[in-house]
């Protein structure tokens, strides 16, 4: 495991939220090992934002037992006592049997956990706004063998907002679990998008990236590091922590992600 690290100015950042420490977790798939809560500790984050996928989802009642929902409903918890801790869906919460799932969520939000399904929450600092965003993208958003482009109409539907259209001076960061729309998470007008799911590409090549995604295709356009966008925000995607179909990394070490914020001129 690796901890890949950003150091990430924001024009829009409060100033309290200057040297702000973010730990991004995403696509854990229950793979959980001692050596992630070591390096989280480590990290001395100030939040930490979860991108989805932290177990395998399954529809059928008889693999229920093959989700690791108990593995990563643990160390979320763990974590939820340290920590704040924001949670946003990726596709195998969206394809887990509903009954486990609400049972998974209920416990952790009893824990202290912020789900953020398509809602917002405003972090505040010395009197300061910070404002994080999940969206929870339906199924067929992940398509096989095809990339789609998300409307711009349907964020704005599911977010009931729209930031550049505001105003407020505010910073967005956007947790959107799949990484391929992000020029409409930027037409939206976040500042800063949080991504996964694609694995880091199962293998990554020098130059060239990850080879393959989990739509089928090959070299995928996002599939891990920093990308920025043609008005200027940033997308971070993670590599990812776990591995699911295949289970597989070559020369893609499981990775840990750490943000810190800092305030630069506009």
């Amino acid at each position: 495991m690796i901890v890949r690290r950003y150091r990430i100015g924001l024009g829009k950042l409060p100033s309290a939220f200057h040297g702000y420490k973010l730990l991004f977790l995403t696509d854990l798939h229950g793979c959980v090992t001692p050596l992630l809560s070591e390096r989280i500790a480590a990290e001395k984050p100030d939040a930490i934002l979860i991108g989805g996928d932290m177990m395998v989802g399954f529809l059928e009642k008889e693999k229920l037992e093959k989700t690791r929902m108990p593995e990563a409903e643990a160390l979320i918890s763990r974590l939820a006592k340290h920590y704040r801790v924001f949670y946003a869906y990726g596709n195998h919460e969206g394809k887990t049997m509903p009954e486990a799932m609400a049972a998974y969520r209920s416990r952790l939000e009893a824990g202290g956990v912020c789900f953020l399904e398509d809602k917002t929450a405003v972090l505040i600092r010395e009197g300061q706004r910070l404002m994080l965003h999940g969206l929870c993208l339906e199924q067929v958003w992940y398509p096989k063998g095809k990339r789609l482009q998300y409307p711009l109409s349907e964020l704005i539907r599911k977010l009931h907002s729209y930031p550049k259209k505001q105003p407020d001076g505010l910073c967005h960061i956007l947790l959107a679990h799949h990484p391929n729309y992000f020029s409409t998470y930027e037409a939206w007008g976040a500042d800063l998008v949080l991504s996964g799911h694609f694995h880091g590409g199962v293998m990554r090549l020098p130059g060239i990236g990850g080879v393959i995604g989990p739509d089928y295709l090959l070299f995928p356009p996002y599939s891990g590091g920093l990308y920025e966008g043609k008005q200027g925000a940033r997308m971070i995607v993670s590599c990812g922590l776990g591995v699911h179909t295949p289970k597989l990394r070559i020369f893609n070490p499981p990775e840990l992600t750490s943000i810190t914020l800092y305030q630069t001129k506009q």
